[in-house]
This record gives structure tokens, sequence and C-alpha cells, in this order.
């Protein structure tokens, strides 16, 4: 009598050879289906797409679900990194904003310290340095302008660090200037917190000297030096230079402004007449 279990082996197996026909069937029937637009075909699609449509909303619904939790995620994540970024910077522009009040507050005392009054304005004029003349009996500028650009005889030279010189004499198209280290420049000074009253003298070198200081003048290197105004020529305010001392204890003016590969200066008419009038006004026509 044949065993079950190899009966059971030979159903399986012969089942196994009809198993691909209904797939074919079902393949030739989906073929025919979808290839066909016959009324009946086009109406059974219809029913058909109806039937199984509420089926692909329902499962594509917690998909949608999900996807849009995702991007929810995404933005969320990339609004939190935006905030610590502007949170970082807005930390850097808080610090900016105390040290402007800082500074701001620095200022306004400085100003009372100093007595410190703003420098008056006047008509100014770009000029360009022909040629910067240094000798041992001569430190001066030739100017590319004269009466032509409306530049006259006193006229202050100042660059964005501090004072230059002044305009000596005038021609047409030029005009020559005498820096503040020339040998015949003499101009009154103020110095340190204290205001101290001083002659700022040149000496052809590259460091004026300070001369005819009060007794009780207690000055030390880094002192601020500025314009005194007293005598009309420079106005009172400009920066010039801090004091330097030497080994013999003289004081002597570290200029701001060495005019060292110096293009261009800012020639000013502060309107005042300290200097007499050019009375050679032809001494620097080029």
């Amino acid at each position: 009598m044949e065993n079950k279990f190899f009966r059971w082996q030979r159903f399986k197996g012969q089942l196994k050879k009809f198993v691909p026909i209904p797939f074919l069937l079902g393949g030739l029937v989906l073929f025919v289906f979808t290839a066909l637009n016959t009324p009946l075909i086009m109406h059974l699609k219809e029913h058909t797409i109806s039937a199984v449509a509420p089926l692909i909303a329902g499962v594509s619904a917690p998909l949608n679900y999900f996807r849009q939790v995702g991007e929810n995620m995404s933005d969320y994540w990339h609004v939190y990194e935006e905030n610590k970024r502007l949170k970082a910077e807005n930390e850097i522009l808080r610090d900016w904003r105390t040290l402007a009040i800082k500074l701001s507050f620095e200022h306004q005392e400085l100003s009372k310290l100093l007595n410190y009054q703003q420098v008056a304005e006047g008509r100014e004029y770009v000029v360009q340095i022909l040629s910067d003349y240094n000798s041992p009996f001569s430190q001066s500028l030739i100017l590319n302008g004269g009466r032509n650009i409306g530049v006259q005889k006193g006229d202050v030279l100042v660059s964005n660090n501090g004072l230059i010189g002044f305009v000596q004499s005038v021609g047409s198209k030029t005009a020559r200037a005498l820096k503040v280290t020339d040998y015949y420049a003499r101009l009154p000074v103020y110095i340190g917190v204290n205001r101290y009253p001083a002659i700022m003298s040149g000496d052809n070198s590259a460091f004026p000297k300070l001369n005819s200081l009060p007794e009780e003048a207690r000055l030390s290197d880094g002192d601020f030096v500025m314009t005194a105004g007293t005598v009309g020529v420079y106005p009172a305010g400009i920066p010039i230079g801090t004091v330097k001392t030497d080994v013999n204890g003289e004081l002597w003016v570290d200029l701001f402004e060495k005019v060292h590969n110096l293009e261009f200066v800012r020639v000013i008419d502060f309107g005042l007449e300290g200097l007499l009038p050019d009375t050679c006004q032809g001494a620097s026509e080029q």
C-alpha cells in the first residue's frame, strides 16, 4: 500500500505543473482589460477603479501622514538651526553695542577732560603732492594747485592722521607749503590732559621740539599734542602727535603724520588771518 507521504508529494508535484496557469490567465485578462477600450471594458475599468480607490486611499493615507511628519520635522530642524545661528549673531551684536556705548561714554568723558572744542570747518581742497623736498635747510612740499583752484597763503595742510604744515607761497598753478618740521615752522600747542601751553618748533629733523613750557608742566611720553589756535594761523584742536623724551630729557613731538609715501593732502582755508598776505605771488610759479 502506498504511503500517504509519497502520495502527498506526488500530488504537490502535479499541482506545481498547474500553478503558473492561473497567473498566466490573470496576466492575459489584465492585458486585455487594460489594452481594449470597448464600452464594456471601460465600464469595468471605472467600476474597478471606484472599488479599489478607497483601498488605495486607505493605504496611502498613513504613508502621506508619515511623509508630512517627516517634512515637518525637517522644517523644524532647519528652523532650530537657524534660530541657534541668529541667537549667536545677536550675542555678537549685543557685545558690539555694549562696546559702542562704552566707547561713546569714554569719548564724552575725555572730551570733557580735555575741554575739547570741535575744529572749525573751512573751505577744503584735495591737492596732489608734486614734490616732497627735504634738505638740511628746508622741509617743504610742492603742491599741484594754486590760485587756479583757490589755494591761498596760510591755508592749513592736514591728512587723515593729523597736521602737516601750512601754505607759505602760492603761484597760479602750484603752491609751496612748509611742513611743521621745517626750521622756520613755529606754532603754539597744548599738551596733555592739563593742556600745558608750549611752542613747537621744527629743526629740519623728523621730530619738532617742544619749548617755552611752564615750570609746573609735568609731561610723559605719549601725552597728546594739538594746536592751541592762539595766533590765528591754525585753529585749535588739530591733532599733531605725542610727546617723546630723549635720553637727555629734552621733549620732542612724534608726529601722527610722517608724510612718507603720502600722495594727496587736504588743504583747508579756515578763514584765519594769522599770516601776512602773499606779496610774492609768483614765488612758486612752475
